[in-house]
């Protein structure tokens, strides 16, 4: 039971991992979105429609960093869900372990 128990950590270490990288990115995301809006709207020489490309563009960026992070948090509950219910025999025959020599 210790092999399931330190493989739990290593998922929960890997998930607040993602949690917090996906943090960041979506908070310079909104702080990058923030500066180019500001730009923009003092930029009377930039053609309206160059600003809703940035604007759609954002918008793109910020919609696939939404979908990777719903498969993470997909891939992350598939292998709770796998070692929810796990023993050592049932462990074992998914990840093997080297024999040692006697």
């Amino acid at each position: 039971m210790e092999m399931v128990k330190m493989v739990r950590q290593m998922i929960d270490f890997h998930k607040s991992f993602s949690d917090n990288t996906y943090d960041v990115m979506m908070t310079l995301l909104e702080q990058g979105a923030r500066m180019a809006n500001t730009m923009l709207a003092g930029a009377t020489w930039i053609p309206n429609e160059s600003k809703r490309a940035v604007n759609e563009s954002m918008s793109i960026y910020r919609k696939g960093c939404e979908d990777m992070k719903s498969i993470l948090d997909e891939g992350f509950k598939s292998l709770q869900e796998l070692f929810a219910e796990a023993d050592r025999s049932t462990l074992l025959r998914i990840i093997p372990v080297a024999e040692t020599p006697q």
